[in-house]
């Protein structure tokens, strides 16, 4: 008789154990979902930055040339505010985040850096052309552009 009433004990106690884990959980639950959709809802969004920030809209970084260059393109919305994007000095540096390797823009002696100088347009597309010596960047991999003060994180290679 004593072994049945020591069965019926730890049968209720962890009946009430798992009450009380359940409980747990469900307060848990409960406390953490507001916090995670007012976490959602108080990101900007990275584009509308960009936009205003530099008033250029980013449309893709893809291999090119047998994955031997990377093209970055981009539209500019505001002349005035991508300007500094298409000084003559400025030296753009494509960051592989997953190594640190710095990419610069190609240049041949013939045509000089691939990109464009000139100054911008509104609603004209434009690029820039990183070299990607021994195919190091794939694919899938994210990287950094970084033009002087102009630095976007995050971009997935297409």
């Amino acid at each position: 008789m004593k072994t049945n009433d020591l069965t019926q004990q730890q049968t209720q106690t962890k009946r009430g154990g798992s009450v009380l884990c359940r409980l747990f959980l469900a307060l848990l639950i409960l406390v953490c979902l507001p916090l995670t959709v007012c976490a959602e809802t108080q990101q900007t969004d990275p584009g509308a930055a960009m936009k205003e920030r530099w008033g250029i809209e980013i449309l893709s970084i893809r291999p090119s040339a047998a994955n031997y260059m990377l093209d970055f393109r981009y539209r500019v919305l505001d002349a005035d505010k991508a300007g500094p994007l298409f000084h003559r000095k400025s030296r753009p540096q494509l960051i592989e985040q997953k190594n640190g390797a710095h990419m610069s823009v190609f240049s041949s002696p013939k045509t000089g850096p691939m990109r464009t100088t000139d100054p911008p347009q509104a609603g004209k597309n434009y690029f820039i052309l990183f070299a990607n010596p021994g195919r190091q960047i794939q694919t899938g991999d994210l990287v950094t552009i970084v033009i002087d003060d102009f630095k976007v994180e995050n971009l997935v290679v297409q």
